[in-house]
C-alpha cells in the first residue's frame, strides 16, 4: 500500500516482548524523531511489561499482541511448538495489519521478523 500525495505514511512496529531493553529504547527513540505531519506511527506490542505505556506516553496508537518468545532446541516436537507459536503470532499480527492498513511494517527483532514475513 503506497501512501498518497499529502497522507502520513503509516509506520507499523512489531515487538515481540513488552518488557523495555536495549532494542526497545532504541524503536521508541526512533518514532520520537519523526516528522509527524508526514509519519503515523502505530505499534503492535504485547500487553504486559512496560513497553506498552512508554509508547502510549508519546501518543503511539498500540494494538495488542500476544508476546513470542522463541528458544534454541533440536527436539521435533519443541520445533513444531514453536512453529505452532509463531503461525499463532503472525494470525495476530495480520488482523492487525487488516485494521491498520500500515504502508511500512518495521520489525524490530529477528523473533518480530518471523511473524512478520507473510503478512
Amino acid at each position: 500500500m503506497q501512501a498518497l500525495q499529502g497522507e502520513a505514511s503509516r509506520i507499523l512496529y512489531v515487538n515481540h516482548v513488552g518488557e523495555v531493553s536495549g532494542a526497545e529504547v532504541s524503536m521508541a527513540t526512533l518514532i520520537s524523531h519523526l516528522n509527524a505531519e508526514e509519519c503515523q506511527a502505530v505499534a503492535a506490542v504485547p500487553p504486559d511489561g512496560p513497553l506498552r505505556a512508554m509508547l502510549e506516553q508519546r501518543d503511539v496508537t498500540t494494538h495488542r499482541i500476544a508476546a513470542l518468545r522463541l528458544y534454541h532446541t533440536r527436539n521435533p516436537f519443541g520445533l513444531a511448538r514453536q512453529a505452532m507459536r509463531v503461525l499463532g503470532h503472525r494470525i495476530q499480527l495480520g488482523g492487525i495489519v487488516e485494521r491498520v492498513h500500515p504502508h511500512i511494517i518495521h520489525a524490530n527483532s529477528l523473533t518480530a521478523a518471523l511473524s512478520a514475513t507473510t503478512v
